[in-house]
This record gives structure tokens, C-alpha cells and sequence, in this order.
């Protein structure tokens, strides 16, 4: 009976390895495929995601100005945030 306990103790670190080998095989798999999926190595994709970014890029300047104009103006809403801090103090 005392080779039970022993045997026991003995599988369990022989069948953690063999569950840590079958997960990382599985992960090496998944990454080969996702490229093949995403289908990102053509060139015409590239361009696309460039031209993109491109526009991104610019749409964000153009509201960095508009929030920075809107900042320096002398805004006539100053009272409405000041109202707004109000109401969020008293609830």
C-alpha cells in the first residue's frame, strides 16, 4: 500500500509536463494561422492601413485646433459648467 501515495505523487509532474507540451504546441499553431487569416503580408493592405492612419492623423490635428480654439475663446457657456459643477456636488 505504500507505493500507492508514491505512484500518486509521481503522476501528477508527469502529466503537468504533458499538459504544459500540449499547450504551447496549441499556441504556435493559432499564431501561424492568425497571419494567414489577417492576410496583412499584401502589399495593397498595407497601403490601405497607411492611407488610414494618414487620414486618422489629420482628423485628429484638425479637432486638436478646434479644442485648443475653444479653450482660448471667451466661452458664454461658462455659466452652464459652472451650474453642471453644481448639480454634481449636490448629488
Amino acid at each position: 500500500m505504500s507505493w500507492i501515495p508514491l505512484l500518486l505523487l509521481a503522476a501528477c509532474p508527469i502529466m503537468m509536463l504533458f499538459c504544459m507540451k500540449g499547450m504551447s504546441g496549441g499556441k504556435k499553431e493559432k499564431c501561424n494561422t492568425s497571419k494567414a487569416k489577417t492576410g496583412l503580408e499584401k502589399p495593397n493592405d498595407v497601403q490601405t492601413l497607411e492611407m488610414q492612419v494618414a487620414e486618422l492623423m489629420a482628423k485628429n490635428e484638425e479637432l486638436t485646433k478646434s479644442v485648443q480654439a475653444l479653450k482660448s475663446s471667451p466661452s458664454h457657456n461658462s455659466g452652464q459648467v459652472i451650474e453642471l459643477k453644481q448639480k454634481r456636488e449636490i448629488s
